[in-house]
């Protein structure tokens, strides 16, 4: 494995306490967890979390003068979107301090795995060592946190509006999945698309951010049946059957085999096909299961 050692002095990772990231909804305050299950494009993220340091120290750490400028910066990543930006930054004040970072990430701008990285950056200073860092931009601390947006909303367009406008579909429905699958090699991104009714009081505050578990109980069973639809699809497609599981796949095949794989990693493409003829059942309950349909 490759290690990147940057030629100048750096901070060791215990120079700066960073506290964890939290998530603000309309419960209040939550840890915000590795894997977020049950998200989808509606649903921004409002994110807060406390970097602790004594500026003195880590200038002195890193062979700068006492009158260096320094920055903390939390960049956010997106894997699915490829959205990449500075989403906080404050400079660095005199003595101990507690820095509190606070934004938003839009739903439409995230997806996949999102990475936030924090980081102290020269902004400008003078050298006391021969290794001191000082071109500015230097990064001399960095803290990387990585979460997973699950929920198989994070992985299509998802569109909000009123189901009495939508032409074709049932004015009280909650929600409406679209699947072209007459080109199975077309982006998966293109080719599906989930409608949210928000004529649908339950669905209206489902999408308005709302944490409690009636929401999140709607979510489980959005998630349960658009994967059902789909996996539906992927177990009568050969072109599915004859792919193998890839994370880097963004085909219409390679994603529907991706989430049939995700669902059951050990079993056969054969094997799924044949239970879906002879013995569907055991495909259901197995759905059931994995999205967590009926729990609390």
């Amino acid at each position: 494995m490759r290690v990147s050692v940057p030629p100048f002095l750096t901070l060791a990772p215990s120079s700066v306490a960073h506290g964890p990231w939290l998530r603000e909804d309309a419960s209040g305050y939550s840890i915000f967890p590795p894997d977020v299950e049950h998200w989808d494009y509606q649903t921004s993220l409002k994110l807060s979390s406390t970097i602790s340091l004594e500026k003195d120290a880590l200038t002195r750490d890193c062979g700068l003068d006492r009158g260096a400028t320094l920055a903390a910066i939390v960049l956010a990543q997106s894997s699915q979107t490829k959205t990449e930006r500075v989403v906080a930054r404050t400079v660095l004040s005199e003595g101990h301090r507690d820095e509190k970072f606070e934004f938003r990430l839009s739903g439409d701008e995230i997806g996949g795995r999102l990475t936030l990285e924090t980081v102290i950056a020269i902004l400008d200073a003078k050298s006391t060592s021969a290794v001191a860092p000082v071109a500015k931009g230097s990064v001399i601390w960095r803290s990387k946190s990585q979460h997973l947006l699950e929920g198989i909303g994070s992985q299509f367009p998802t569109e909000a509006l009123d189901f009495a406008n939508l032409s074709g579909s049932v004015a009280d429905a909650g929600w409406l999945l679209e699947v072209d699958a007459s080109d199975f090699d077309a982006p998966f991104m293109s080719s599906v698309r989930l409608f949210l009714n928000t004529g649908s009081p339950a669905i209206k505050k489902m999408i308005s951010g709302s944490g409690d578990s009636s929401s999140q109980q709607l979510l489980r069973l959005i998630d349960w049946d658009v994967s059902r639809q789909l996996v539906d699809i992927g177990l009568l497609s050969a072109e599915v059957e004859a792919l193998d599981v890839d994370g880097t796949a963004d085909s219409l095949a390679g994603v529907l085999r991706n989430i049939i794989g995700a669902i059951w990693p050990l079993e056969s493409m054969s094997s799924l096909r044949r239970w879906r003829t002879q013995d569907k059942g055991r495909i259901e309950s197995r759905l059931q299961s994995h999205y967590k349909v009926g729990r609390e």
